[in-house]
């Protein structure tokens, strides 16, 4: 039964209640299981940034400093690195993804690819034409770019497309 009678939220929880359907489909509010999966997914996302950024570093310290690369192609390579690393473990542990590696594998470098276009823009906007120093503004872009990288991964690259309801946790 889908609210019979009745009109509007009232209708729409009543909807959402008898089918079972809980989180953030018509604006109810979340279910503790679904928040605590939400912050789950945040932090393992933050903590996989930082060991995909230390990659990132350790590659091109070794290269520039023990292996006499220049900076450019080290950092290209430590880039590399790291982005294989943020791939596979954001793939298997932040969005547990089921995803083939065919599907998520170009979405995950076209993220990457929007991404470094936007930090361009943004770097662009925030030192050239506003002027502001360089690393509050690389601060800022970063800020903005883990939001839309973290939502852009979650919602595309590593979604499988079904939403499913979180389990009932009364076991019914």
């Amino acid at each position: 039964m889908q609210g019979r009678g009745m009109i509007g939220p009232a209708a729409r929880r009543c909807d959402a209640e008898a089918t079972g359907r809980t989180g953030r489909r018509r604006g109810l509010p979340l279910a503790p299981s679904a928040r605590r999966e939400d912050f789950r997914q945040v932090t393992s996302f933050l903590l996989v940034g930082g060991i995909a950024t230390a990659a990132h570093y350790a590659v091109l310290i070794a290269m520039v400093e023990a292996a006499h690369i220049a900076p450019l192609p080290a950092t290209l390579a430590g880039y590399l690195t790291g982005g294989v690393i943020s791939y596979r473990l954001n793939r298997s542990r932040t969005f547990r993804s089921t995803r083939s590696h065919a599907e998520a594998g170009w979405r995950f470098v076209a993220v990457a690819g929007g991404g470094f276009l936007m930090t361009l823009a943004l770097m662009e906007a925030f030192v050239v034409r506003l002027g502001l120093p360089y690393l509050p503004a690389q601060m800022a872009t970063t800020g903005l770019l883990l939001i839309w990288s973290f939502s852009a991964n979650r919602l595309w690259t590593f979604s499988s497309g079904e939403r499913t309801a979180p389990a009932d946790p009364g076991g019914g």
